[in-house]
């Protein structure tokens, strides 16, 4: 029997997919090649979020079949826009490879909307992935673009590969049928981010040394862009206001055009407290440097949430905003971490005081994040995909 052949569309490498993808690479259930429609990343590129230029020292591109291909946009490839990413070879590529089905990742280039029409006229089913939701509010306006265009979209698709709740309540709203939804999770490498190795223990134990920190001191670890729609500063505040008493300490990582300010309010408010700001930590080294901490601080307002897939798989409690949508898939109250009002300060200050205050208690959390984590690790992906090319690839769509 004819092993699937799958053509995954992607924007450029990043080190989310990666290691999914060499994971993916070992399933004999079915073969792909992903398409890359940008070198960003892979190439040196400027991140105009974080006002620096990027490249990942990881390797992004090994243990899988992959192409690149060439950009016809005449606008800067920064990732900013529609147009940003016009792959005009996209339809001879699906038209040659003769792909059993492709799965596209979101549909906010021109690229994605080349493959649907490519995928329509050479018979290949479509199958669909992103980050998308009802959840944040619009303009009636873009509503009724959005939704026109959305209609257009997934009205064309074979198969949804949701990545949790809210990305599925997305798909049930605008009319896709559940038969044709499967569970491939946002999630991380777990051997990568896993903690408990002598050397990240040994790690661990060094940071701490230098940062003068005991073992019982309960470390709370912020691990986002330093960005205005990160709303960093949140963390910054709340961590000024807990009793200086308190064995505890907040480690940030990171950088962006907003650190000046953070690192300046700390200095005004911290009175005592501990808030170490170590920068942006390479690809190779942040899992030990998360590993240091205890449990992770996420104040954002975004679609998912990596930063806690990071967080759980490297053994930390959470403390979320609850307009963080993967909260409800990577977060259990009061089981592996804590969720409260998005942008209420008070609010983080007493989850932040709650755990500190319960060192005991956070050491459990930290078991049930990673317990969580391996829960929806890269096997559940496998598992998702070769269930939707079992139902809806080409040899069975009709």
């Amino acid at each position: 029997m004819k092993t699937p052949y799958i053509g995954i569309l992607m924007e450029s490498p990043v080190q989310y997919h990666a290691p999914l993808f060499q994971f993916l690479a070992k399933d004999s259930r079915f073969r792909f090649k992903v398409m890359y429609m940008s070198q960003r990343g892979v190439k040196a590129f400027y991140n105009p979020q974080l006002k620096m230029t990027l490249k990942w020292d990881i390797p992004v591109l090994e243990g899988y079949d992959y192409v690149f291909l060439d950009n016809h946009s005449p606008i800067t490839d920064d990732g900013g826009s529609f147009w940003t990413l016009l792959n005009l070879g996209v339809h001879k590529a699906i038209a040659q490879e003769k792909f059993d089905a492709v799965w596209v990742h979101g549909y906010g280039y021109a690229t994605c909307w080349l493959a649907l029409l490519a995928c329509q006229a050479t018979g290949t089913p479509l199958f669909l992935r992103g980050e998308s939701e009802d959840f944040f509010p619009r303009a009636t306006w873009k509503n009724q673009i959005r939704d026109l265009g959305l209609s257009v979209f997934l009205n064309r698709i074979a198969a949804a590969l949701y990545i949790g709740s809210y990305n599925k309540e997305f798909y049930l709203n605008h009319h896709v049928p559940e038969e044709r939804l499967f569970y491939v999770p946002y999630n991380v490498d777990n051997d990568w981010f896993n903690v408990q190795t002598p050397e990240r223990l040994e790690f661990r134990t060094q940071i701490r040394a230098e940062l003068g920190l005991d073992k019982n001191t309960v470390v709370f670890v912020m691990a986002s862009k330093h960005r205005p729609d990160r709303y960093p500063m949140d963390v910054i505040q709340a961590f000024c206001q807990i009793p200086k008493e308190l064995n505890a300490a907040l480690l940030v990582l990171g950088d962006g055009v907003l650190r000046p300010e953070l690192e300046t309010y700390a200095q005004a408010h911290a009175d005592g407290r501990r808030i170490y700001f170590p920068g942006l930590i390479p690809q190779s080294k942040y899992p030990g440097y998360l590993g240091t901490g205890d449990v992770l601080i996420h104040p954002s307002s975004e679609t998912w949430g990596c930063a806690i897939n990071e967080g759980i798989s490297a053994s930390l409690a959470v403390i979320s905003s609850d307009q963080v949508l993967g909260w409800r898939d990577m977060v259990h109250p009061e089981v592996n971490g804590l969720i409260y009002p998005f942008h209420n300060v008070e609010a983080l200050t007493q989850c932040i005081v709650s755990l500190a205050q319960q060192p005991e208690q956070v050491q459990q959390m930290r078991q049930a994040s990673r317990k969580l984590s391996e829960e929806m690790d890269f096997s559940v992906c496998a598992d998702g995909v070769a269930d939707a090319l079992e139902r809806y690839s080409r040899a069975n769509y009709n």
